[in-house]
This record gives structure tokens, C-alpha cells and sequence, in this order.
């Protein structure tokens, strides 16, 4: 996502951040160092396709109950896929049946037919590599095109949880001083992205930097932490962020509760409608906990606050885990 709040939305893109980080979720990356493509002849890259069929097999057996889309960025590679599929599917025919043209559960698709199609879980497979001479074109089908970045943006877009992007290309292998294409410098900026774990892109869901709104915020920062709690500030990836966020002791990877402060970020907000109703509506339903501290009652009355604050998130703490 960060991907696009940058290049699409002109970092304008409001999202919101997710209680629950470093699971299975969200971009993966995976590299296919021994991949070729075949320029001259089949116009296709097997050894990736092989890897994507078996990445495919591997989720079936993992997690039937989650769909699968596949992507290819073009119908070549499509069909190369589609091949290793039926080859494993001799030996699974439990797998073959789920991915069946008439399944509810998968698609496997070229780039450029993708368009609402939606799923838990997404491949994408770029396919295009160096020959079997080890050069590299920058000719990579439907994304080189005029409006081939909105393309890449809609296939990067399709999954609901989940993206694996397998290419036997990394960034650096990109010369984007070669190219014009606007596609061409989005897929290198989203290789750079995957590669990295989303570390290389500004606006990260957070980050070891401490920032503050205000004062306020910075004391309820301190004093928290005086107390033994982890406490990641600004948790976001877009402009809106969650002021103070606990980690959850037993569960790093989760959040027990976000803070809201009245600082900057509320008071920017347009109507008190958006700072107040709607915003906590929908962090709730993405599963988190918030509670808000407003600076007069802070000020005038820190022990009381404090004791309410610890109370809650000792209550969420001792709470069994879902």
C-alpha cells in the first residue's frame, strides 16, 4: 500500500494501520535467482512458473479455505503456469479441482485481463528476466505501455491479505535511465519495496524514531514507558497515524491499544465528526482498542488519568488471546 500512497495518491491517501503486525500477511517477496527468460522462443520464463505453481500448491495445502489469484504479467507466462499447475495436479487432484476454471476459489490470469477481481491471497509473477545470454530488455509487455503503471497498480491491489511477488529480477537489475515508462520505474520501485520487507519506502507503519505531536503527547510517551510498557509512536502509513500504540507484552507482533491525544493530527481533522465517530468506528472494526486522553483532564488530574489508563491496559493485557 505504502507503493501507492506514494506514486498514485500523491501521499494524499488516507489509510488506516492494522492492530496485528508480523504475521503472514501483507507483501512477500520471492526470488528466482535461476530464472530465464525465453525470449526467442516459448516468450516465457518456466523455471518461475514452476516456482509459482508449487507457491500455489503450497497454499492449498496450508490453507483450502483461503482463495488464490494468480497474476502473470503476460499471457506466455500465464500459460507456463497453468502448465506446472496441471503437472502437479496429477499427483493432487484435490488441488486440480481447486484450481479449476469454474472455482470460486482461484483465478489465474494474465496482467492486462485482471481487473475487479479480488482474492485472500495473490502471486504475481513477473516472468520477463534475462535470456538465456543474460541480457535484459526492458520490453516487459503491457506495464511499458502508455497508462502500464495503472495496470501494475490494479494487479498490486487485488489481494485481500496477502501478495507474493515472484520474479527472477531484484531492483538493481533495472536500469530505469534506459526507459521512459512509467510502469517500468513503478515495478522497480515496487521490487525495491518487496525486497526490502517495506523498509525501503518512506511512510512505513513505524519506525524506532520517536515523533510527537505535542508535548502532551511526548509526557504520555514517557510516563507510560516509566512504567514498563513498549509504546511505538505515529503508527500509520499514510497521513493519519495513531498517536501512541502499547505493544502487547505476550504478542509483539500485536497492539493492545492505540492512544489518541487531542494534538495536531485531531485538531487537523475537518469536522469534529471526523475526529471523533467516524475514525474510532473504523479502527474498532479493524480490531483495535483506542482510548483517548484529552490534555485538560492530563494536566489537571495526571494520577487519575494514569490510573485509568493502566487499568485498561492491564484489563486487555490479563484478557485471554483470540
Amino acid at each position: 500500500m505504502n507503493v501507492q500512497i506514494k506514486h498514485f495518491y500523491e501521499s494524499q491517501l488516507i489509510t488506516f494501520p492494522n492492530p496485528v503486525q508480523n504475521l503472514n500477511l501483507g507483501v512477500w517477496f520471492k526470488h528466482v535467482p535461476d530464472g530465464i527468460y525465453d525470449r526467442g522462443g516459448r516468450r516465457d520464463n518456466r523455471r518461475e512458473a514452476e516456482v509459482v505453481a508449487q507457491l500455489a500448491l503450497e497454499h492449498f495445502q496450508s490453507s483450502p479455505n483461503q482463495s488464490l489469484g494468480i497474476i502473470a504479467f503476460s499471457e506466455a507466462q500465464a500459460n507456463a503456469i497453468q502448465e506446472q499447475i496441471e503437472i502437479l495436479g496429477r499427483d493432487n487432484p484435490e488441488f486440480e479441482i481447486f484450481c479449476s476454471d469454474n472455482s470460486p476459489q482461484f483465478f489465474l490470469k494474465a496482467l492486462e485481463n485482471v481487473q475487479g477481481d479480488e482474492r485472500d491471497v495473490i502471486l504475481l509473477s513477473v516472468g520477463y528476466a534475462r535470456d538465456s545470454e543474460g541480457k535484459l530488455y526492458l520490453n516487459f509487455g503491457p506495464i511499458i505501455k502508455q497508462g502500464g503503471e495503472r495496470r501494475l497498480n490494479v494487479a498490486i491491489t487485488r489481494a485481500k491479505s496477502k501478495i507474493t511477488l515472484v520474479s527472477s529480477l531484484l531492483a538493481g537489475d533495472i536500469d530505469i535511465t534506459r526507459s521512459k515508462s512509467q510502469g517500468i520505474k513503478l515495478l522497480r520501485d515496487y521490487l525495491e519495496y518487496a525486497e526490502s520487507g517495506g523498509k525501503r519506502l518512506e511512510g512505513n507503519l513505524y519506525t524506532s524514531e520517536l515523533k510527537f505531536d505535542s508535548p502532551f503527547e511526548e509526557d504520555v510517551y514517557h510516563t507510560l514507558v516509566k512504567h514498563g510498557y513498549t509504546i511505538r509512536t505515529q503508527v500509520g502509513c499514510s497521513g493519519y497515524r495513531i498517536d501512541l500504540a502499547v505493544v502487547n507484552k505476550n504478542h509483539p507482533g500485536e497492539f493492545l491499544l492505540g492512544i489518541e491525544c487531542d494534538g495536531a493530527s485531531y485538531h487537523s481533522s475537518p469536522t469534529a465528526r471526523d475526529r471523533d465517530r467516524l475514525r474510532q468506528q473504523v479502527l474498532e472494526k479493524l480490531g483495535w482498542n483506542i482510548h483517548r486522553i484529552w490534555s485538560t483532564d492530563w494536566f489537571r488530574n495526571k494520577p487519575a488519568q494514569l490510573r485509568l489508563l493502566v487499568e485498561k491496559i492491564e484489563t486487555l493485557q490479563n484478557a485471554p488471546h483470540m
